[in-house]
């Protein structure tokens, strides 16, 4: 069920950018917001970086950058690097990243979503 809707109110920088082209929410729009806040978390950073160039001024965009092209661990909270266990920060960052696919069927449900982060607890 996709929901069409053009008085969308909310941050420019949890907003699926599919949303911005067909101007519908789905609930994949909805995993691609958790997926930046899962990166807000990761970061410490707000979705809405006042301190970067306008091309990078959204977490999300900075997130898909680093993900490419540099190590993510640039960006990453230090605090959280010594408190957490290397391959739980990796499945927490990875599930987080699936959210942030630009293709809506690519991205996981929220089930998946779910139990990925519950094993990035077990570590």
């Amino acid at each position: 069920m996709e929901l069409a809707t053009s008085d969308v109110v909310g941050s420019p920088g949890y907003c699926d950018p599919l949303y911005w082209k067909t101007h519908t929410l789905t609930k994949e729009s909805d995993i691609y917001s958790l997926g930046v806040v899962l990166f807000e978390i990761l970061c410490r950073r707000s979705a809405c970086l006042e301190e970067f160039t306008y091309e990078y001024r959204f977490l999300d965009v900075l997130v898909k950058r680093h993900f490419q092209e540099e190590p993510l661990n640039d960006i990453l909270f230090e605090g959280i690097k010594k408190q957490i266990v290397l391959k739980s920060l990796f499945t927490f960052q990875e599930i987080a990243f699936q959210c942030l696919h630009e293709k809506k069927e690519e991205r996981p449900i929220a089930g998946e979503v779910v139990t990925q982060l519950q094993k990035a607890l077990e570590y």
